[in-house]
């Protein structure tokens, strides 16, 4: 009984540490320099441009806190958005801004080597209004 109830003690302390590591490594991942990174947290997006003549790609997903979450992959490079390309990150501001919301989005994307699209209707624009945020998801 004492053997099953130690084994049973490690189990939880290892659950405990493998429940912490991932939500710190997490936040660490969130963070990210707005001179090279767009956000758009209702569609659940970062995008990068990390070298100034580079691609812009998706660089983190956020969690789905209840939004429209685009179906964009880590590593997508966004080509176009409803055909017009996009070769910066203040382009892609700019031609997202001014889509109404409920109208449909489509993102030409190359995804591992192939074009693609990522289509979406424009969801209401997050409340934080890209003010700095803190996503807290509850264990329980």
């Amino acid at each position: 009984m004492r053997i099953a109830l130690h084994f049973f003690s490690v189990l939880v302390l290892i659950g405990s540490v493998f429940s912490i590591v991932p939500a710190q490594e997490q936040m660490q991942q969130l963070r990210f320099d707005r001179s090279n990174s767009a956000l758009i947290p209702e569609i659940g997006t970062v995008f990068t441009k990390p070298d100034k003549d580079g691609p812009i790609k998706v660089g983190f997903k956020l969690p789905n806190e209840g939004q429209v979450v685009a179906d964009f992959k880590m590593s997508d490079v966004v080509l176009s958005i409803n055909n017009k390309a996009v070769n910066t990150l203040k382009e892609l501001e700019k031609q997202y801004a001014g889509m109404k919301v409920g109208s449909t989005i489509i993102f030409e994307v190359e995804r591992e080597g192939k074009k693609t699209t990522v289509a979406f209707k424009k969801p209401q624009p997050s409340p934080n209004d890209g003010k700095p945020m803190i996503i807290h998801r509850n264990s329980q």
